[in-house]
């Protein structure tokens, strides 16, 4: 991988770059879903689904109507952070699309 690759081109596409991941975002883009409807409508295992939501969340990109430290045994309503996704894309895009390998 390039050295001089901004950080944030690095989350964009370690976060994004997956299929799974794309999915979630695409699925919970216009209405708030639990896991379980998520494995459902991918194809994907529950505990895969569990795994890229976090991975989401951390990068902001999902939010859940339950706080982290209170879901053990509740249901979760995730939902996409489209303003946040959208800034992720542009940010990729930006350097992707440079000549220039410069740090943004």
């Amino acid at each position: 991988m390039p050295g001089d690759m901004p950080k944030e081109v690095l989350v964009a596409i370690e976060t994004i770059g997956n299929n799974v991941r794309t999915e979630i975002l695409r699925q919970t883009s216009e209405q708030g879903l639990t896991a379980l409807e998520l494995a459902d409508r991918i194809g994907v295992h529950p505990a895969s689904i569990h795994r890229n939501l976090i991975v989401l969340e951390r990068s902001g990109l999902v939010s859940a109507d339950v706080a982290a430290g209170r879901r053990r045994g509740q249901s979760v309503t995730w939902r996409t952070e489209t303003d946040q996704v959208a800034e992720l894309g542009r940010t990729w895009v930006r350097y992707a699309s440079s000549s220039a390998h410069s740090p943004m």
